[in-house]
């Protein structure tokens, strides 16, 4: 059958590598006559097409609070946190099953100097999950857009959350 005549292929892909919501690619090849501006004819109009096609699918990431996810932020300026970093979710759960796009997190940052701060919380690389030990830096708490968040990396313990809810409350004077 000539290229032409394709009425499209449709490849599907398991991909174990990335986070649950993206696990799952379809890949369509269509002919050129279908795409817009095209003026050849198939005799099979658009719309009917589409119809063999998987329909599309909104994916919503479902985080949860105690999460660490990476982040690709934006250029940093000044002290501010920039390029891909590890950051923890501690909006609350209410919120992150919401519509609102946004997300409350604090930055993680592997300079140990910083644990010695008032209200920053030291945590394993095995509760983290992160290569190094790290500090949760609960003096920069940042709102990022949730398409920022690329993938999940693991869920602190309780102990830990527990002692980031004190190190909020010291910062934010609760």
């Amino acid at each position: 059958m000539p290229p032409n005549a394709w009425l499209g292929i449709v490849v599907f892909l398991e991909v174990d590598c990335l986070p649950k919501p993206l696990k799952t690619i379809w890949i369509v090849i269509v002919p050129r006559s279908l795409l817009p501006g095209s003026t050849k004819s198939t005799g099979m109009n658009r719309q009917r097409l589409m119809n063999h096609f998987p329909p599309r699918r909104m994916y919503r990431w479902i985080m949860k609070r105690g999460d660490i996810w990476w982040a690709s932020l934006p250029t940093p300026m000044g002290p501010d946190p920039g390029y891909r970093y590890p950051v923890l979710v501690i909006q609350s759960a209410p919120f992150n099953r919401s519509r609102i796009a946004t997300v409350l997190i604090a930055v993680i940052t592997s300079n140990l100097v910083l644990g010695e701060a008032p209200g920053n919380v030291h945590i394993a690389k095995s509760d983290s999950g992160l290569p190094k030990a790290s500090i949760v830096n609960v003096s920069q708490i940042l709102t990022l857009d949730r398409q920022l968040l690329t993938s999940r990396i693991r869920t602190l313990p309780d102990r830990v959350m527990r002692r980031v809810d004190e190190g909020l409350k010291l910062v934010l004077g609760l």
